[in-house]
């Protein structure tokens, strides 16, 4: 399949699935006449519909919302994520390591999003790359940049209690890491990513982003598809459950699973925990658990 129109068909089957969701759940939000909204008991002039919009930017490990950080608005984000690596793949099954080979790969990534436009925000990340490498006789420990990467959120459609908010976002990553290293790639790559989210009366919402990226390294595409469901009923505690599926053409597939927390400590900050579990992977290495943190704060 060419490439511009499997993007066209990701764009395209994500608007359709989004308001099959939301026709699905019609009733949540209706009452008598079924053109009338059902207001909650909090639900003010000014804001009628509290819960709509009410989830974070981004979750765990890869899903994100449409949600916007605002026109004017600057929020900061460090990311911290490790990896433990204990089986390599060897004619078609996993091994597990010897007693005295391991490989540790820890990113630590630093992410400003800054909202330029009432339906526009701009993102620059910088990740911090380590890496030890001991298999065999291959002895390696290193730490340097990874892909500094920049993309533009694009809101498309604002939610609204019967429409879900759709955005896309185009990511160029510079060619600032090292392949041979480890340490991210040393090629150019372009990815594409959309984003629906709807959020419900009963305070769960639903966000699925799918994405292509071209050349994520060694001359691969890739194609990812991350989803997460969040419950933000407390007002400082929201649990939420993430979903990323990850294939890059001639290397392998995985498919994650992050059950985690959101922990929003004081106005307009945030700490978030999750534990990736590695559900199925062909990938060279696997990790069966890992685990990433971010902190997060908006100005």
């Amino acid at each position: 399949m060419r490439r511009p129109f499997f993007l066209v068909l990701i764009s395209v089957a994500t608007f359709l699935l989004g308001n099959m969701a939301t026709s699905l759940f019609a009733q949540e939000i209706q009452f008598g006449d079924p053109t009338t909204p059902l207001l909650p008991k909090k639900a003010s002039p000014k804001e009628p519909y509290p819960w709509l919009n009410s989830y974070p930017m981004s979750f765990f490990t890869k899903t994100r919302s449409a949600k916007l950080v605002g026109k004017g608005h600057l929020s900061l984000c460090m990311k911290f994520q490790t990896f433990d690596y204990d089986a390599r793949r060897v004619g078609g099954a996993y091994q597990p390591f010897g007693p005295d080979e391991s490989y540790r790969w820890f990113q630590n990534t630093f992410v400003a999003k800054y909202g330029w436009a009432e339906n526009h925000h701009l993102v620059l990340g910088v990740p911090y790359v380590w890496t030890g490498y001991h298999l065999g006789a291959n002895h390696m420990e290193t730490n340097q940049l990874g892909n500094v990467f920049l993309f533009d959120k694009w809101a498309l459609i604002k939610e609204t209690p019967y429409v879900p908010a759709v955005s896309f976002d185009t990511w160029i990553f510079f060619p600032t890491g090292d392949t041979s290293e480890k340490c991210g790639c040393d090629d150019t790559s372009v990815r594409f990513t959309t984003t629906v989210s709807k959020a419900f009366r009963n305070k769960l919402s639903l966000h699925f982003n799918p994405g292509y990226t071209i050349n994520c390294g060694y001359g691969s595409d890739c194609v990812e598809i991350n989803s997460a469901i969040i419950w933000t009923h407390w007002k400082k505690l929201w649990p939420a459950v993430e979903y990323n599926y990850y294939h890059k053409y001639g290397k392998g597939q995985c498919h994650d699973v992050v059950p985690g927390v959101i922990w929003k400590y004081a106005k307009g900050a945030s700490f978030k925990l999750g534990v990736v579990i590695n559900a199925d992977s062909t990938m060279s290495y696997r990790d069966d658990v890992g685990m990433v943190m971010k902190f997060f704060y908006r100005f």
